[in-house]
């Protein structure tokens, strides 16, 4: 009977330890930006990190959804399945970033550098690209509708 005591207490203590450990999705989202900062699935809207360092950074499904990210360095960041609506990236350096699958109405890329990103399967209308480096970005399946590409 003690060893049934016992056993049920260690359980309990388990379980009780598993609750009170932080999950690590919730701890991803609440960590500060940073060069390979991880917030995949988190909602990150209207954020202003003008000249912010993201390179390398996992945004993998993430909603910047009317976020500042003007200047900022995104150099190979996966913003696969992003949610980029009405994101500012006016001068972003995207080099080598992933935005495959990213969707996002209106995001303003006026003049960053997206040489060698991947856009495949991205659906941006009415994107601005004015000024932007395009060279070598691959676009196979977007959809870029009514896009702005006056000097790219």
């Amino acid at each position: 009977m003690t060893r049934v005591r016992d056993l049920t207490l260690l359980l309990c203590a388990l379980v009780l330890l598993a609750a009170l450990m932080p999950h690590p999705a919730q701890a991803s989202c609440g960590q500060r930006p940073g060069p390979g900062v991880d917030w995949s699935k988190c909602q990150k809207m209207r954020l202003k990190l003008r000249e912010a360092d993201l390179s390398d950074a996992t945004l993998v499904r993430v909603d910047l959804t009317a976020s500042d990210l003007m200047g900022a360095n995104l150099e190979g960041a996966d913003l696969a399945n992003a949610n980029l609506t009405r994101v500012r990236l006016r001068e972003a350096r995207l080099k080598g970033a992933n935005l495959g699958k990213s969707f996002g109405n209106r995001a303003d890329f006026s003049g960053a550098d997206l040489a060698g990103a991947r856009l495949a399967k991205a659906e941006l209308p009415r994107a601005n690209f004015e000024g932007a480096d395009l060279a070598g970005v691959d676009a196979s399946k977007a959809a870029l509708g009514r896009g702005a590409f006056k000097g790219a």
